[in-house]
């Protein structure tokens, strides 16, 4: 999640802070990225070095399962909003 922050902070937007009020296009961004690098490891884990296997049950994509798919993105949007909320955001704004 730190990983996909400061690549979006320091290539695309050039600002420390971007995170603290996304635009719609910074959401898509987030939530791409989070998909994407989700779909690596996991396809890595499975197919490639078969250090897991998914159990019948497990809805997949392709696949690859489901829950591991939306699990990066969910826990990284929770993340920035929680801080958001706690009002870390705040330290960025000239008092």
């Amino acid at each position: 999640i730190l990983l996909i922050i400061l690549l979006g902070g320091v290539l695309i937007w050039r600002s420390a802070s971007w995170f603290w009020s996304m635009s719609r296009g910074q959401y898509i961004y987030f939530i791409s990225v989070a998909l994407i690098w989700a779909a690596i490891i996991e396809y890595k884990g499975v197919f490639l070095f078969g250090q897991w296997k998914y159990s019948e049950l497990m809805p997949t994509v392709f696949g690859i399962g489901l829950s591991p798919l939306l699990q990066l993105m969910v826990t990284g949007l929770s993340a920035l909003w929680l801080m958001d909320f706690l009002g870390y955001g705040r330290c960025f704004e000239a008092s």
